[in-house]
């Protein structure tokens, strides 16, 4: 048995209006909480912890780019670290580091970045490169990929992808 990991790490450069809507998308006891509410029969809390939940003040689903994806997940599947940037340009002061210590999930840092891109309707990109590897070395179990985001659409691929369509052209061309 072996288990496998993805690994990746970036960072972006930040203004500190963007940092708070950061810090604000990534508090894991305000995604907690409103999973709970949201789903209160997967919850485990007693309908009394589900009602002091009702009495705080949390933000609609919508309003939170990871919500659905943490919801299914269970946990914000990424770190997150902020440092003030030591070279600061065009208002940008912080720089948010994003990566793993052991494993992480893709999808939903593209997912929060394309939320970041839209909603402060910037025409930057992103893009996050990262690495699957195995705790033990078996057939076809390394590779990597990348994902590169703007705020009007995500486009992906992988190793494995890539060698299928090769694969493919080479058959095609190959007459088989």
């Amino acid at each position: 048995m072996s288990n496998n990991y993805i690994q990746f790490s970036t960072a972006v450069s930040i203004t500190t209006d963007e940092k708070a809507w950061l810090e604000k998308q990534l508090d894991d006891d305000v995604l907690h909480d409103m999973f709970c509410l949201h789903n209160p029969e997967n919850s485990g809390l007693s309908p009394e912890q589900l009602e002091e939940l009702r009495k705080k003040i949390l933000p609609e689903p919508k309003e939170m780019a990871l919500f659905d994806n943490y919801a299914e997940m269970g946990c914000v599947c990424f770190d997150v670290e902020f440092s003030r940037a030591t070279d600061p340009k065009d208002g940008k002061d912080w720089i948010m580091y994003i990566g793993t210590e052991e494993s992480g999930d893709p999808d939903q840092v593209a997912e929060l970045m394309g939320a970041f891109l839209l909603h402060f309707q910037s025409k930057d990109s992103f893009s996050l490169e990262w690495a699957y590897y195995s705790s033990r070395n078996r057939m076809d179990e390394q590779g990597g990929g990348a994902v590169f985001v703007t705020a009007g659409s995500t486009q992906w691929i992988n190793t494995g992808m890539w060698v299928h369509r090769k694969q493919l052209e080479h058959e095609k061309a190959q007459g088989k």
